[in-house]
Order: C-alpha cells, then structure tokens, then sequence
C-alpha cells in the first residue's frame, strides 16, 4: 500500500489534478476557437464567452500552483537544514557554515525578486539588515575555520592553495552590493535620481539597484556549488 512520503504534496496533488481537467476543455475550446478560424465566421461573437468560461479555471489553477510552489519551497528549506544540522552535529563546522551563508543568501535576497527598482520604500531594512547580518556572521565563521588546512582537505577534499578567491570575491561582492542597495533606498535625493535614470535608460545603467543584489546572490550560488 502507498503511504505519504510529503504530506503537504500528497494533499495538494488530488487538487492539482482537479483544477488541471477543469482547465482542459475551456481552453482547448478557446485555443480551437482561434487555430481554427472559427473567430472569423462569427466576428468574435463567442470571444467573450469562452473568455469567461476560462477565466475561473485558470484562476483556480494558478492559486493551487503558486500553493504548490511554497509547499515546495519549504520543503526544500527544511530538507536542507535537516543535512545542515547534521553537518553541525557531526563537527563538519565548513561544510554546515557553506549551506548556512546560501541558506541566508537566499533569505535575505528572496525579499528582492518580486520587488520593482521604484517600489523599494516597501522594503523592511529591519529584516534585510538582520538577514545580512546573518550572512556576514556565517561568512566570518568560515573564513575563520577555512584557515585550517587539515580541515578543508577533511570536509571538502580541497588540498590546492587558495581554493576560496572567487568564492570570497563573490561573497564580498554581494555583502557591497546589498549594504550599497540599502545607502541608495536610505538617501531620498540618490534614489529619486536613480529612478529618474531607469526610467531613461533602463536598470542595468543603475549604479546600485535590487537586481544587482540578486544578481549577486545567485553568482555566489554558482561558486559555492563549484567547491562540491
């Protein structure tokens, strides 16, 4: 017999399933109603309708998926402090240190990605500064235990010299790109300028901005994963 491995994927499955089929037939009748022309015969008399047959089914689906997407997320989170505290439990400081600084990375830029370069005064520096702050003591921490050779070549199987420059630059950068992020937000006069020229130009030509900070965020991701 099947028993549940993940209880809140096993519930919400029967729901995806559900909202999916309920979806099918209303847009395929729409997707059908435009391959095929039909539009023309009757002078998009039918659009509305079948527009509002879809509009429920598709709402109700988006709401189960985006559920989906958080049951998973935090799934993952908690799987990965699980292997995390049995780093620490078994004295393997680096390695628990290394999930730990991606673990706050995460955190601490997932405030970001949903954010636009002119709605920045929702941001709470309260919490951005105490995730980074979480950051920087992890960070710390193995740079400390990282000076132990024996270590690095026990936890990680790393004897070469130097093995950590880009993984430090990488980390460095995003610590500089977030504290540069929240200087902007805290000066009224730079912010407003910085929207002036976005607005212009587009967001790559801002000297600090949230994209940097995610950018940041996932090159850090990168190089940690090229130390496994």
């Amino acid at each position: 017999k099947y028993e549940p491995i993940i209880d809140e994927l096993d519930n919400l499955a029967p729901i995806i399933v559900s909202s999916y089929k309920a979806l099918q037939q209303p847009l395929q009748e729409l997707s059908d109603y435009y391959k095929l022309g039909t539009y023309k015969d009757d002078d998009l008399q039918t659009a509305s309708e079948l527009y509002l047959k879809v509009r429920k089914p598709i709402k109700d689906f988006m709401k189960v998926n985006a559920q989906l997407g958080a049951a998973v997320q935090e799934i993952d989170s908690r799987l990965a402090m699980e292997a995390l505290n049995e780093y620490k439990a078994n004295n393997q400081l680096l390695l628990y240190n290394k999930g730990m600084i991606i673990c706050s990375i995460k955190k601490h830029s997932n405030l970001l990605y949903q954010m636009d370069y002119d709605a920045y005064d929702r941001l709470n520096l309260e919490t951005y500064d105490n995730n980074l702050k979480d950051v920087v003591t992890y960070y710390t921490e193995f740079k400390k235990l990282a000076t132990d050779k024996n270590r690095v070549k026990t936890e990680m199987n790393i004897s070469r010299p130097s093995p950590f420059i880009i993984y430090y630059r990488d980390i460095d950068n995003y610590i500089k790109e977030s504290r540069n992020l929240k200087t902007l937000i805290e000066n009224p006069k730079d912010y407003n300028k910085m929207k002036t020229l976005v607005e212009k130009m587009g967001l790559q030509f801002a000297t600090s901005s949230h994209k940097k900070v995610t950018d940041a965020a996932e090159r850090v991701v990168s190089s940690s994963n090229s130390l496994n």
